[in-house]
């Protein structure tokens, strides 16, 4: 059987065309998807090498902010009253009254039972009004952290007291270091 020339052509296109069908079906399509696959890993990949890397980033500017942290806090221990620092305390708190030429009296503190976490004190201050204010202004720049809750100003009575002299009230809370 002969075939026309024409028929010829068209067998071997049809042929080539087969053939390249295959070739794509089988080969370049599969290609094809695994490429995309690999796109998509490698996009997941990316993004969690990102989180990664921000967690890193965001672990070690925590631990820097904690080392900043600690070197903060062992500053305050000089602010920090301890159980044991009686003394001390009311040292400080007669040389500010001699410093500003003030009577200071001590009526009423639980220094000797330091219950809980914090001390009351509760001071009356005599002198004149200026010493006083600077009484006032230096004991809050003192060292421990003090807070004065109560202040009650008066004009001094008593017959050992001169005309411009102030009685000054002060009740403070300090909080105790255990």
């Amino acid at each position: 059987m002969l075939l026309s020339h024409e028929r010829k052509t068209i067998i071997i296109i049809s042929g080539f065309a087969v053939a390249i069908a295959i070739i794509i079906f089988a080969i370049v399509l599969p290609t094809i998807n695994y490429i995309q696959k690999i796109n998509n890993e490698t996009e997941t990949l990316r993004q969690y090498l990102e989180r990664r890397y921000e967690n890193a980033k965001r672990m070690n500017n925590s631990l820097q902010e904690v080392n900043q942290i600690k070197e903060t806090v062992t500053r305050y221990n000089q602010h920090l009253f301890f159980a044991g620092d009686e003394l001390t305390l009311i040292t400080e708190l007669e040389n500010l009254a001699t410093r500003h030429q003030v009577e200071q009296k001590i009526d009423n503190t639980n220094l000797d039972k330091m219950a809980g976490r914090q001390v009351k004190i509760n001071l009356t201050v005599n002198g004149e009004y200026k010493n006083i204010l600077n009484y006032i202004a230096d004991l809050h720049t003192n060292n421990y952290f003090l807070n004065i809750t109560s202040l009650n100003w008066s004009l001094a009575s008593g017959q050992n007291q001169k005309i411009n002299n102030t009685q000054l009230r002060i009740e403070l809370i300090l909080y105790v270091n255990e």
